[in-house]
């Protein structure tokens, strides 16, 4: 009676590492999958933050002032992005932060590529760009 059992415990063995491996496909092919998709959001945000920190009010320069146009900040930042996005549609937000800062969030909703835990993941990053001024002094001879 000893001998049968002991066949049975390799079994058993077999067919709960077969799930264990399974889950470990799956979380590895995922988590490849969202680092991809977050690297490709962040990079997005970054870009979109800095084309909105570039909006430089022109009139506030010759007034001698140092600021940007709110507006066109918002409006750099909104059309500024990776050409045809990936073929993943993202959402975006950008938020002019006076006097000279520009934040952009962008997220998207990931489809994983083997849905054992769940179907889809959110990736989103925010990055702030700052516009930068030099000062140049003239000195005089």
């Amino acid at each position: 009676m000893r001998g049968r059992q002991s066949g049975q415990t390799l079994i058993m063995f077999a067919i709960a590492m077969t799930f264990v491996f399974t889950a470990m496909i799956a979380l590895v092919g995922d988590a490849d999958t969202l680092m991809v998709r977050y690297n490709q959001v962040n990079a997005e945000a970054l870009l979109r933050a800095q084309a909105g920190a570039s909006a430089i009010d022109t009139a506030a320069v010759y007034r001698g002032q140092h600021a940007l146009d709110p507006a066109l900040a918002v409006q750099r930042c909104e059309q500024a992005g990776i050409a045809g996005g990936g073929g993943h549609p993202r959402q975006v937000t950008c938020t002019f932060v006076p006097p000279n800062r520009v934040t952009a969030t962008v997220s998207e909703d990931v489809t994983l590529p083997i849905p054992l835990f769940m179907t889809t993941a959110t990736v989103r990053a925010t990055r702030t760009g700052q516009a930068v001024f030099g000062d140049q002094h003239i000195v005089g001879s």
